[in-house]
């Protein structure tokens, strides 16, 4: 006997369903090969990542492997002592208006404070800590006063800077340097001379990689240390060493 309704098979939709899946995994697969791809691409180039505990993600930059290059070694300390000595009179401010430098407050100890040109504090951070403090002091002590009422500028001359010997300590290197640093009024040259005749003991930096900053502190700070050598002495040539 026939039914009243003629019955129907419903195609079934499992093998659709089941081919939509195989479909996505395989672009979900293709994506991640994708950033594979890209992510080993840049880690071949020695780019990497940082990401902080605020989830935000900032590039590395890799320390140029020539550091240990005496040339190299040279040039980073006849730059960091020009960052470090040389005290430029007034300069623009950010409207461009010609002003002295104002300076930066340091803390010297026994709840003292002085102040040094404003670009030491960011040269500083190419001094090891423990003596960049002392350094700070010691600079805060010789800087004329009237540095900062635009009267004067303070420039260093170098005549003289000898390629790097290397110390006991590996990674580390002394650099001899003689020249002077000259007290300059505008109205009165040549103007006073002081004597500058010191040895750079430089330290490699441990770190491969730094980060290139995103504020204009940040960016400044990374870019003096880039170089991958920090200063952890400076002192004057006794008799035995000249």
């Amino acid at each position: 006997m026939s039914p009243l309704i003629p019955e129907h098979k419903t195609p079934s939709r499992i093998p659709a369903l089941i081919s939509i899946v195989a479909v996505l995994q395989l672009a979900l697969l293709g994506s991640s090969l994708l950033q594979w791809r890209v992510l080993a691409h840049r880690f071949s180039k020695g780019q990497a990542y940082m990401q902080t505990q605020t989830g935000d993600i900032y590039p590395l930059k890799p320390i140029d492997s020539r550091r240990k290059n005496p040339e190299v070694i040279q040039a980073f300390t006849i730059r960091a002592l020009m960052l470090l000595f040389n005290w430029p009179g007034p300069q623009p401010n950010a409207y461009g208006h010609i002003e002295p430098d104002k300076g930066v407050v340091v803390d010297i100890g026994n709840n003292g404070t002085a102040r040094v040109p404003s670009h030491i504090a960011v040269a500083s951070f190419l001094v090891t800590p423990g003596f960049q403090e002392a350094m700070l002091k010691r600079i805060s002590e010789v800087v004329p006063q009237n540095y900062f009422d635009g009267s004067i500028e303070v420039l260093l001359t170098l005549d003289q800077v000898t390629l790097p010997k290397t110390t006991d300590v590996p990674g580390q290197y002394e650099i001899m340097v003689v020249g002077n640093r000259h007290v300059v009024r505008e109205s009165k040259l040549p103007g006073k001379r002081v004597p500058f005749n010191k040895i750079i003991t430089l330290q490699e930096a441990t770190t491969s990689l730094v980060p290139v900053g995103e504020t204009p502190i940040e960016q400044k700070v990374y870019g003096v240390r880039q170089a991958g050598f920090l200063i952890v002495d400076i002192r004057d040539i006794s008799s035995k060493e000249n």
